[in-house]
């Protein structure tokens, strides 16, 4: 078995060939090689001259806790063979450094795409249709029955994110997330585009490291990162988080006064977070 620290891990190496053939021989590591038989079984359901990248082995493979949906694979992934980060064009680099920025462990994610296939003519790649949508759609539930310590899934630009409401209804307990498609299209366009989606990614970096089952906080409907956006200052950040953390307080401790036995109490924790709100120049 080839050992994940054989190569480096950086933007853009699996344009080297010899890093591709590594990759290509781990597809059937234990992590990944039900994935990678999901991959062939779609292959063979969309007939002939179906393009459909591998799931790439330096991700978390089927122990993947968060999955991050994108549109469709383009030219260099279909080149590849591999989803990945590691993929040699600037969508890929700017994932990459996306995550490496909001601290998330790849061991811990997985990539991949509401239209699995290649949707291109081989110069480039084309917008999804309704129709490619609907029919990449189809499948997506036996991947998500296949990953089963999964926790968040962060909708990657619009048309991926047409698949929430049926993730959501298929795993209502999963933490849902959307923003924008980290494309050179999206991402150059306006520096506040990429401190948008890596809002998003911190985010979700912040809910994986609640421990699984947690309940403090209430769940909320996904967050969409807004095109072009101010990015909030650290204070404003923090002003957000505290006052969610005391609006998640303040709901528990009403749902305890309701009941006739003794009560957890977190009035001073209350008093506490409050105090840091006026500190900070937040509204309380």
């Amino acid at each position: 078995m080839e050992h994940r620290q054989a190569n480096v891990d950086q933007p853009k190496s699996l344009g080297d060939s010899a890093v591709k053939a590594t990759r290509i021989r781990q597809l059937h590591e234990p992590h990944v090689a039900p994935l990678t038989a999901y991959v062939e079984e779609l292959r063979l359901e969309a007939g002939p001259g179906a393009e459909i990248p591998d799931f790439d082995p330096w991700d978390a493979g089927v122990n993947a806790e968060i999955l991050f949906l994108l549109e469709a694979p383009g030219a260099r992934a279909v080149a590849s063979t591999f989803v990945s980060r590691n993929n040699p064009d600037e969508t890929a680099k700017n994932m990459f450094l996306l995550h490496q920025d909001a601290c998330i462990p790849r061991t811990r994610t997985l990539l991949w795409n509401v239209v699995p296939w290649y949707i291109g003519d081989g110069a480039r790649i084309r917008a999804a249709t309704p129709h490619d949508l609907e029919r990449g759609l189809k499948p997506l539930p036996r991947l998500i029955q296949m990953l089963p310590k999964l926790r968040a899934v962060v909708f990657m630009g619009k048309n991926a994110q047409q698949a929430q409401p049926q993730v959501a209804a298929l795993r209502p307990d999963l933490s849902l997330f959307a923003c924008a498609h980290p494309s050179p299209k999206v991402i150059n366009t306006r520096p506040g585009n990429r401190d948008a989606i890596l809002a998003v990614l911190r985010d979700a970096a912040a809910f994986l490291e609640q421990a699984p089952g947690a309940t403090l906080y209430e769940s909320q409907p996904p967050r969409l990162a807004l095109i072009a956006r101010k990015p909030p200052t650290r204070d404003e950040q923090v002003a957000q988080h505290i006052t969610q953390v005391l609006r998640s307080l303040v709901s528990v401790q009403k749902r305890e006064q309701a009941k006739e036995t003794t009560f957890l109490s977190f009035s001073q924790e209350i008093d506490e977070l409050k105090r840091a709100l006026v500190l900070l120049g937040a509204d309380v």
